[in-house]
């Protein structure tokens, strides 16, 4: 289960950031259609700079509600039957 929530994250990490990418390099390029290229350095530098600032926006939002946990621990489940005999 650990590996599989690991793998999904992963995967969707590394396709929202794509995403993200060609969204901004569109965006400062000014072509809709334009992929993602050093062949425009200002627009690849400013798309790239923008995706990190999305991460580290995510990453920030995601150690908030992290510390809004507090610092208790999930006991592990006994392994038993819910109400069945000790």
């Amino acid at each position: 289960m650990v590996h599989t929530a690991f793998d999904l994250g992963h995967m969707l990490g590394v396709s929202v950031g794509g995403l993200i990418l060609a969204l901004m390099f569109q965006y400062y390029s000014g072509n809709p259609g334009a992929i993602p290229s050093p062949e425009n350095p200002p627009a690849f530098v400013s798309s790239m700079n923008a995706s990190y600032a999305v991460a580290i926006g995510i990453g920030l939002i995601s150690l908030f509600s992290s510390l809004l946990r507090g610092g208790t621990r999930i006991q592990a489940a006994s392994g038993r039957a819910p109400g069945s005999a000790h």
